[in-house]
């Protein structure tokens, strides 16, 4: 089946406002993640400060106050938990929060002031690597990382709403568009339904105006002067054949009077020779 206009122009606007709808949903997608990124970084860069005033070099060692460290674990809840290790500059494991047990935070040497995307224990995590330094020297590291498993769910969960809200939006868009495309081929409609009720009975009707002069004015208005012009040959025409007929019909006259006159009575041959010349001059 044959779509027809307003279908067809339903769907072009469908294409073109699919195509600004995925640009609107990435850049929904980006902004969350760049925010929730933004935040998780701010809190691991908190967290990375708040303990490395846990730490301290004496000696060209590294020591680490536990008992500052256990006794702020114990006053806190923490909804999402941060594990924190401390490593010397040649990553040897010097303490480490007790969140981590048996794990360790994934050090890279020389490696500081950036966050990185890694794991632990098969879970994704947002790490922060801070460098202890102390006269110049670096004696260590700070490793410190939160858990990216609620930011990865939130990211989630909002992409699967927008694939699912995408084709729903679509449909909706599509009939609204086809019927926003209706009322605007109205006036066409309209106009179509006119012209054909003209025919020869009623050359002298019009198709009316719109009230707005835009192209339906203009196509209508040409029309009108299209209609003006058949109606002025039609009537040339009917001039026309109005004054062949009268012209034609005196010398029909002419010719019944004369064949009358011959009939009456018998005549000659002569006679009905020239009568009939004179019928043919």
């Amino acid at each position: 089946m044959k779509a027809g206009f307003k279908e067809r122009l339903a769907f072009l606007y469908l294409i073109s406002t699919a195509g600004i709808i995925i640009i609107l949903f990435t850049v929904i997608i980006l902004t969350v993640k760049n925010s929730v990124y933004k935040h998780l970084d701010h809190d691991v860069y908190l967290e990375a400060i708040k303990h490395s005033g846990d730490i301290s070099v004496k000696n060209h060692q590294i020591l680490f106050n536990k008992n500052a460290w256990l006794e702020r674990e114990h006053q806190m809840v923490q909804v999402n938990p941060v594990f924190v290790q401390a490593v010397d500059a040649r990553g040897k494991i010097i303490a480490r929060s007790p969140n981590l047990k048996d794990d360790s935070l994934h050090f890279v040497p020389g490696y500081t002031g950036k966050f990185v995307n890694t794991t632990l224990a098969d879970g994704p995590i947002r790490q922060f690597q801070l460098p202890v330094i102390k006269g110049g020297k670096r004696y260590g590291y700070l490793l410190v990382a939160m858990s990216l498993e609620s930011a990865q769910m939130v990211l989630k969960k909002l992409k699967t709403t927008l694939m699912i809200a995408f084709p729903v939006v679509l449909v909706l868009l599509f009939f609204w568009a086809r019927l926003i495309a209706g009322k605007s081929i109205q006036p066409v409609t309209a106009i179509i339904n006119t012209a054909d009720k003209i025919t020869r009975k009623n050359l002298g009707e019009r198709i009316e105006l719109p009230r707005t002069k835009d192209e339906l004015h203009l196509l209508v208005t040409t029309i009108n002067q299209l209609l003006d012009r058949i109606e002025q040959a039609m009537e040339r025409e009917k001039q026309f054949t109005s004054d062949a007929a009268h012209e034609l019909k005196t010398p029909l006259q002419v010719m019944k009077g004369n064949m009358e006159i011959l009939i009456r009575k018998p005549r000659s041959a002569e006679e009905y020779q020239s009568k009939i010349k004179s019928c043919l001059k």
